[in-house]
């Protein structure tokens, strides 16, 4: 029986918003050493065979888990050899109410990270120096989950600590009927909310992005209430002397701070390690890349923000 995988990961990004071509945190196991590696990869796979720079659209985003069945699919030396795990507290997905997006965010309700099954290659381009890793997610089918009415199709999620997750990472197991069956949905309990619109600009990272709407309203609420407040006191008072009880009361704006950042903080994933991992320096820079002959799989970005 393989020996499962345990990890725990503490990373601390502070990244609220990633979209393609972002670099993000990936977990691969290494062939010859056969060492756990968090690698820094850039999201949108460009096959290694690829000989000019590929266009923003020609990046592989995501890889259906139907496409791995055919043979002559791009992603055949990958799928063989250089699979991998992304990690992500969760993901955007937008409902579309006729021409209106509202952004949701989902998470996994335990608390846990979630795992996304992935793919990587890498590409070295003739005019740089440095060799570039890029990764791609594999999606599965979302029925029978909760956010099926968000959207039809979801990333493949793989549970920490799970003999599927050994198996997954192992570089030395080549493809088969057995990993093709480890692309299910996710069976686990998942948490999902609206969220403000400004995560549809990728520029914008904060933590207030995956704060629920009404909270983030009545947070916005209030502050308002006590501005208006303390506007009005000050207008009342003016050229006159303050009352000298008021100084043994907390000031408007210390209220309206505490309740700021009681309301801001988000909860914190709780996150488990059992191996360590020897974290690979990110040495790429982020470009446009443009892949040829490569037949584009049916994208998710809908899971993410849209590019600029």
């Amino acid at each position: 029986m393989k020996k499962s995988i345990g990890l725990q990961i503490q990373i601390n990004l502070n990244r609220y918003n990633v979209a393609p071509c972002h670099f993000q945190p990936v977990v691969r196991v290494d062939y010859d050493s056969r060492e756990t590696i968090l690698h820094t990869m850039r999201w949108g796979l460009i096959p290694s065979w690829t000989k000019t720079k590929p266009e923003y659209s020609k990046l592989i985003i995501n890889c259906r888990d139907d496409s791995l069945t055919d043979n002559k699919s791009v992603f055949n030396s990958m799928k063989n050899r250089k699979r991998c795990i992304v990690i992500a507290d969760g993901f955007y997905e937008w409902l579309k109410k006729g021409k209106q997006r509202i952004p949701y965010f989902i998470k996994r309700k335990d608390g846990n990270l979630f795992l996304f099954a992935g793919l990587y290659d890498s590409v070295k381009f003739e005019d740089e120096e440095t060799t570039l890793y890029t990764y791609t997610i594999i999606t599965t089918t979302s029925s029978s989950t909760s956010i099926e009415f968000l959207h039809d199709r979801m990333p493949v999620v793989l549970e920490n600590g799970s003999e599927e997750l050994s198996t997954w990472l192992d570089p030395r197991t080549p493809w088969s009927p057995e990993l093709a069956r480890l692309l299910t949905p996710f069976t686990g309990e998942l948490e999902f909310y609206p969220v403000s619109d400004d995560v549809g600009k990728v520029s914008n990272n904060s933590p207030d992005l995956i704060i629920p709407l009404d909270i983030k309203r009545s947070k916005n609420s209030i502050a308002n209430f006590f501005k208006k407040k303390q506007e009005t006191n000050e207008d009342e008072n003016d050229g006159s002397i303050i009352p000298a009880k008021r100084s043994s009361h907390t000031s408007d704006d210390e209220t309206t701070n505490n309740m700021e950042e009681s309301l801001s903080k988000p909860s914190s994933p709780t996150r488990a390690l059992k191996k360590s991992l020897r974290s690979t320096p990110k040495k790429q820079t982020s470009k446009k890349k443009k892949v040829d002959n490569v037949k584009e799989s049916e994208k998710i970005t809908n899971y993410f923000p849209n590019p600029p």
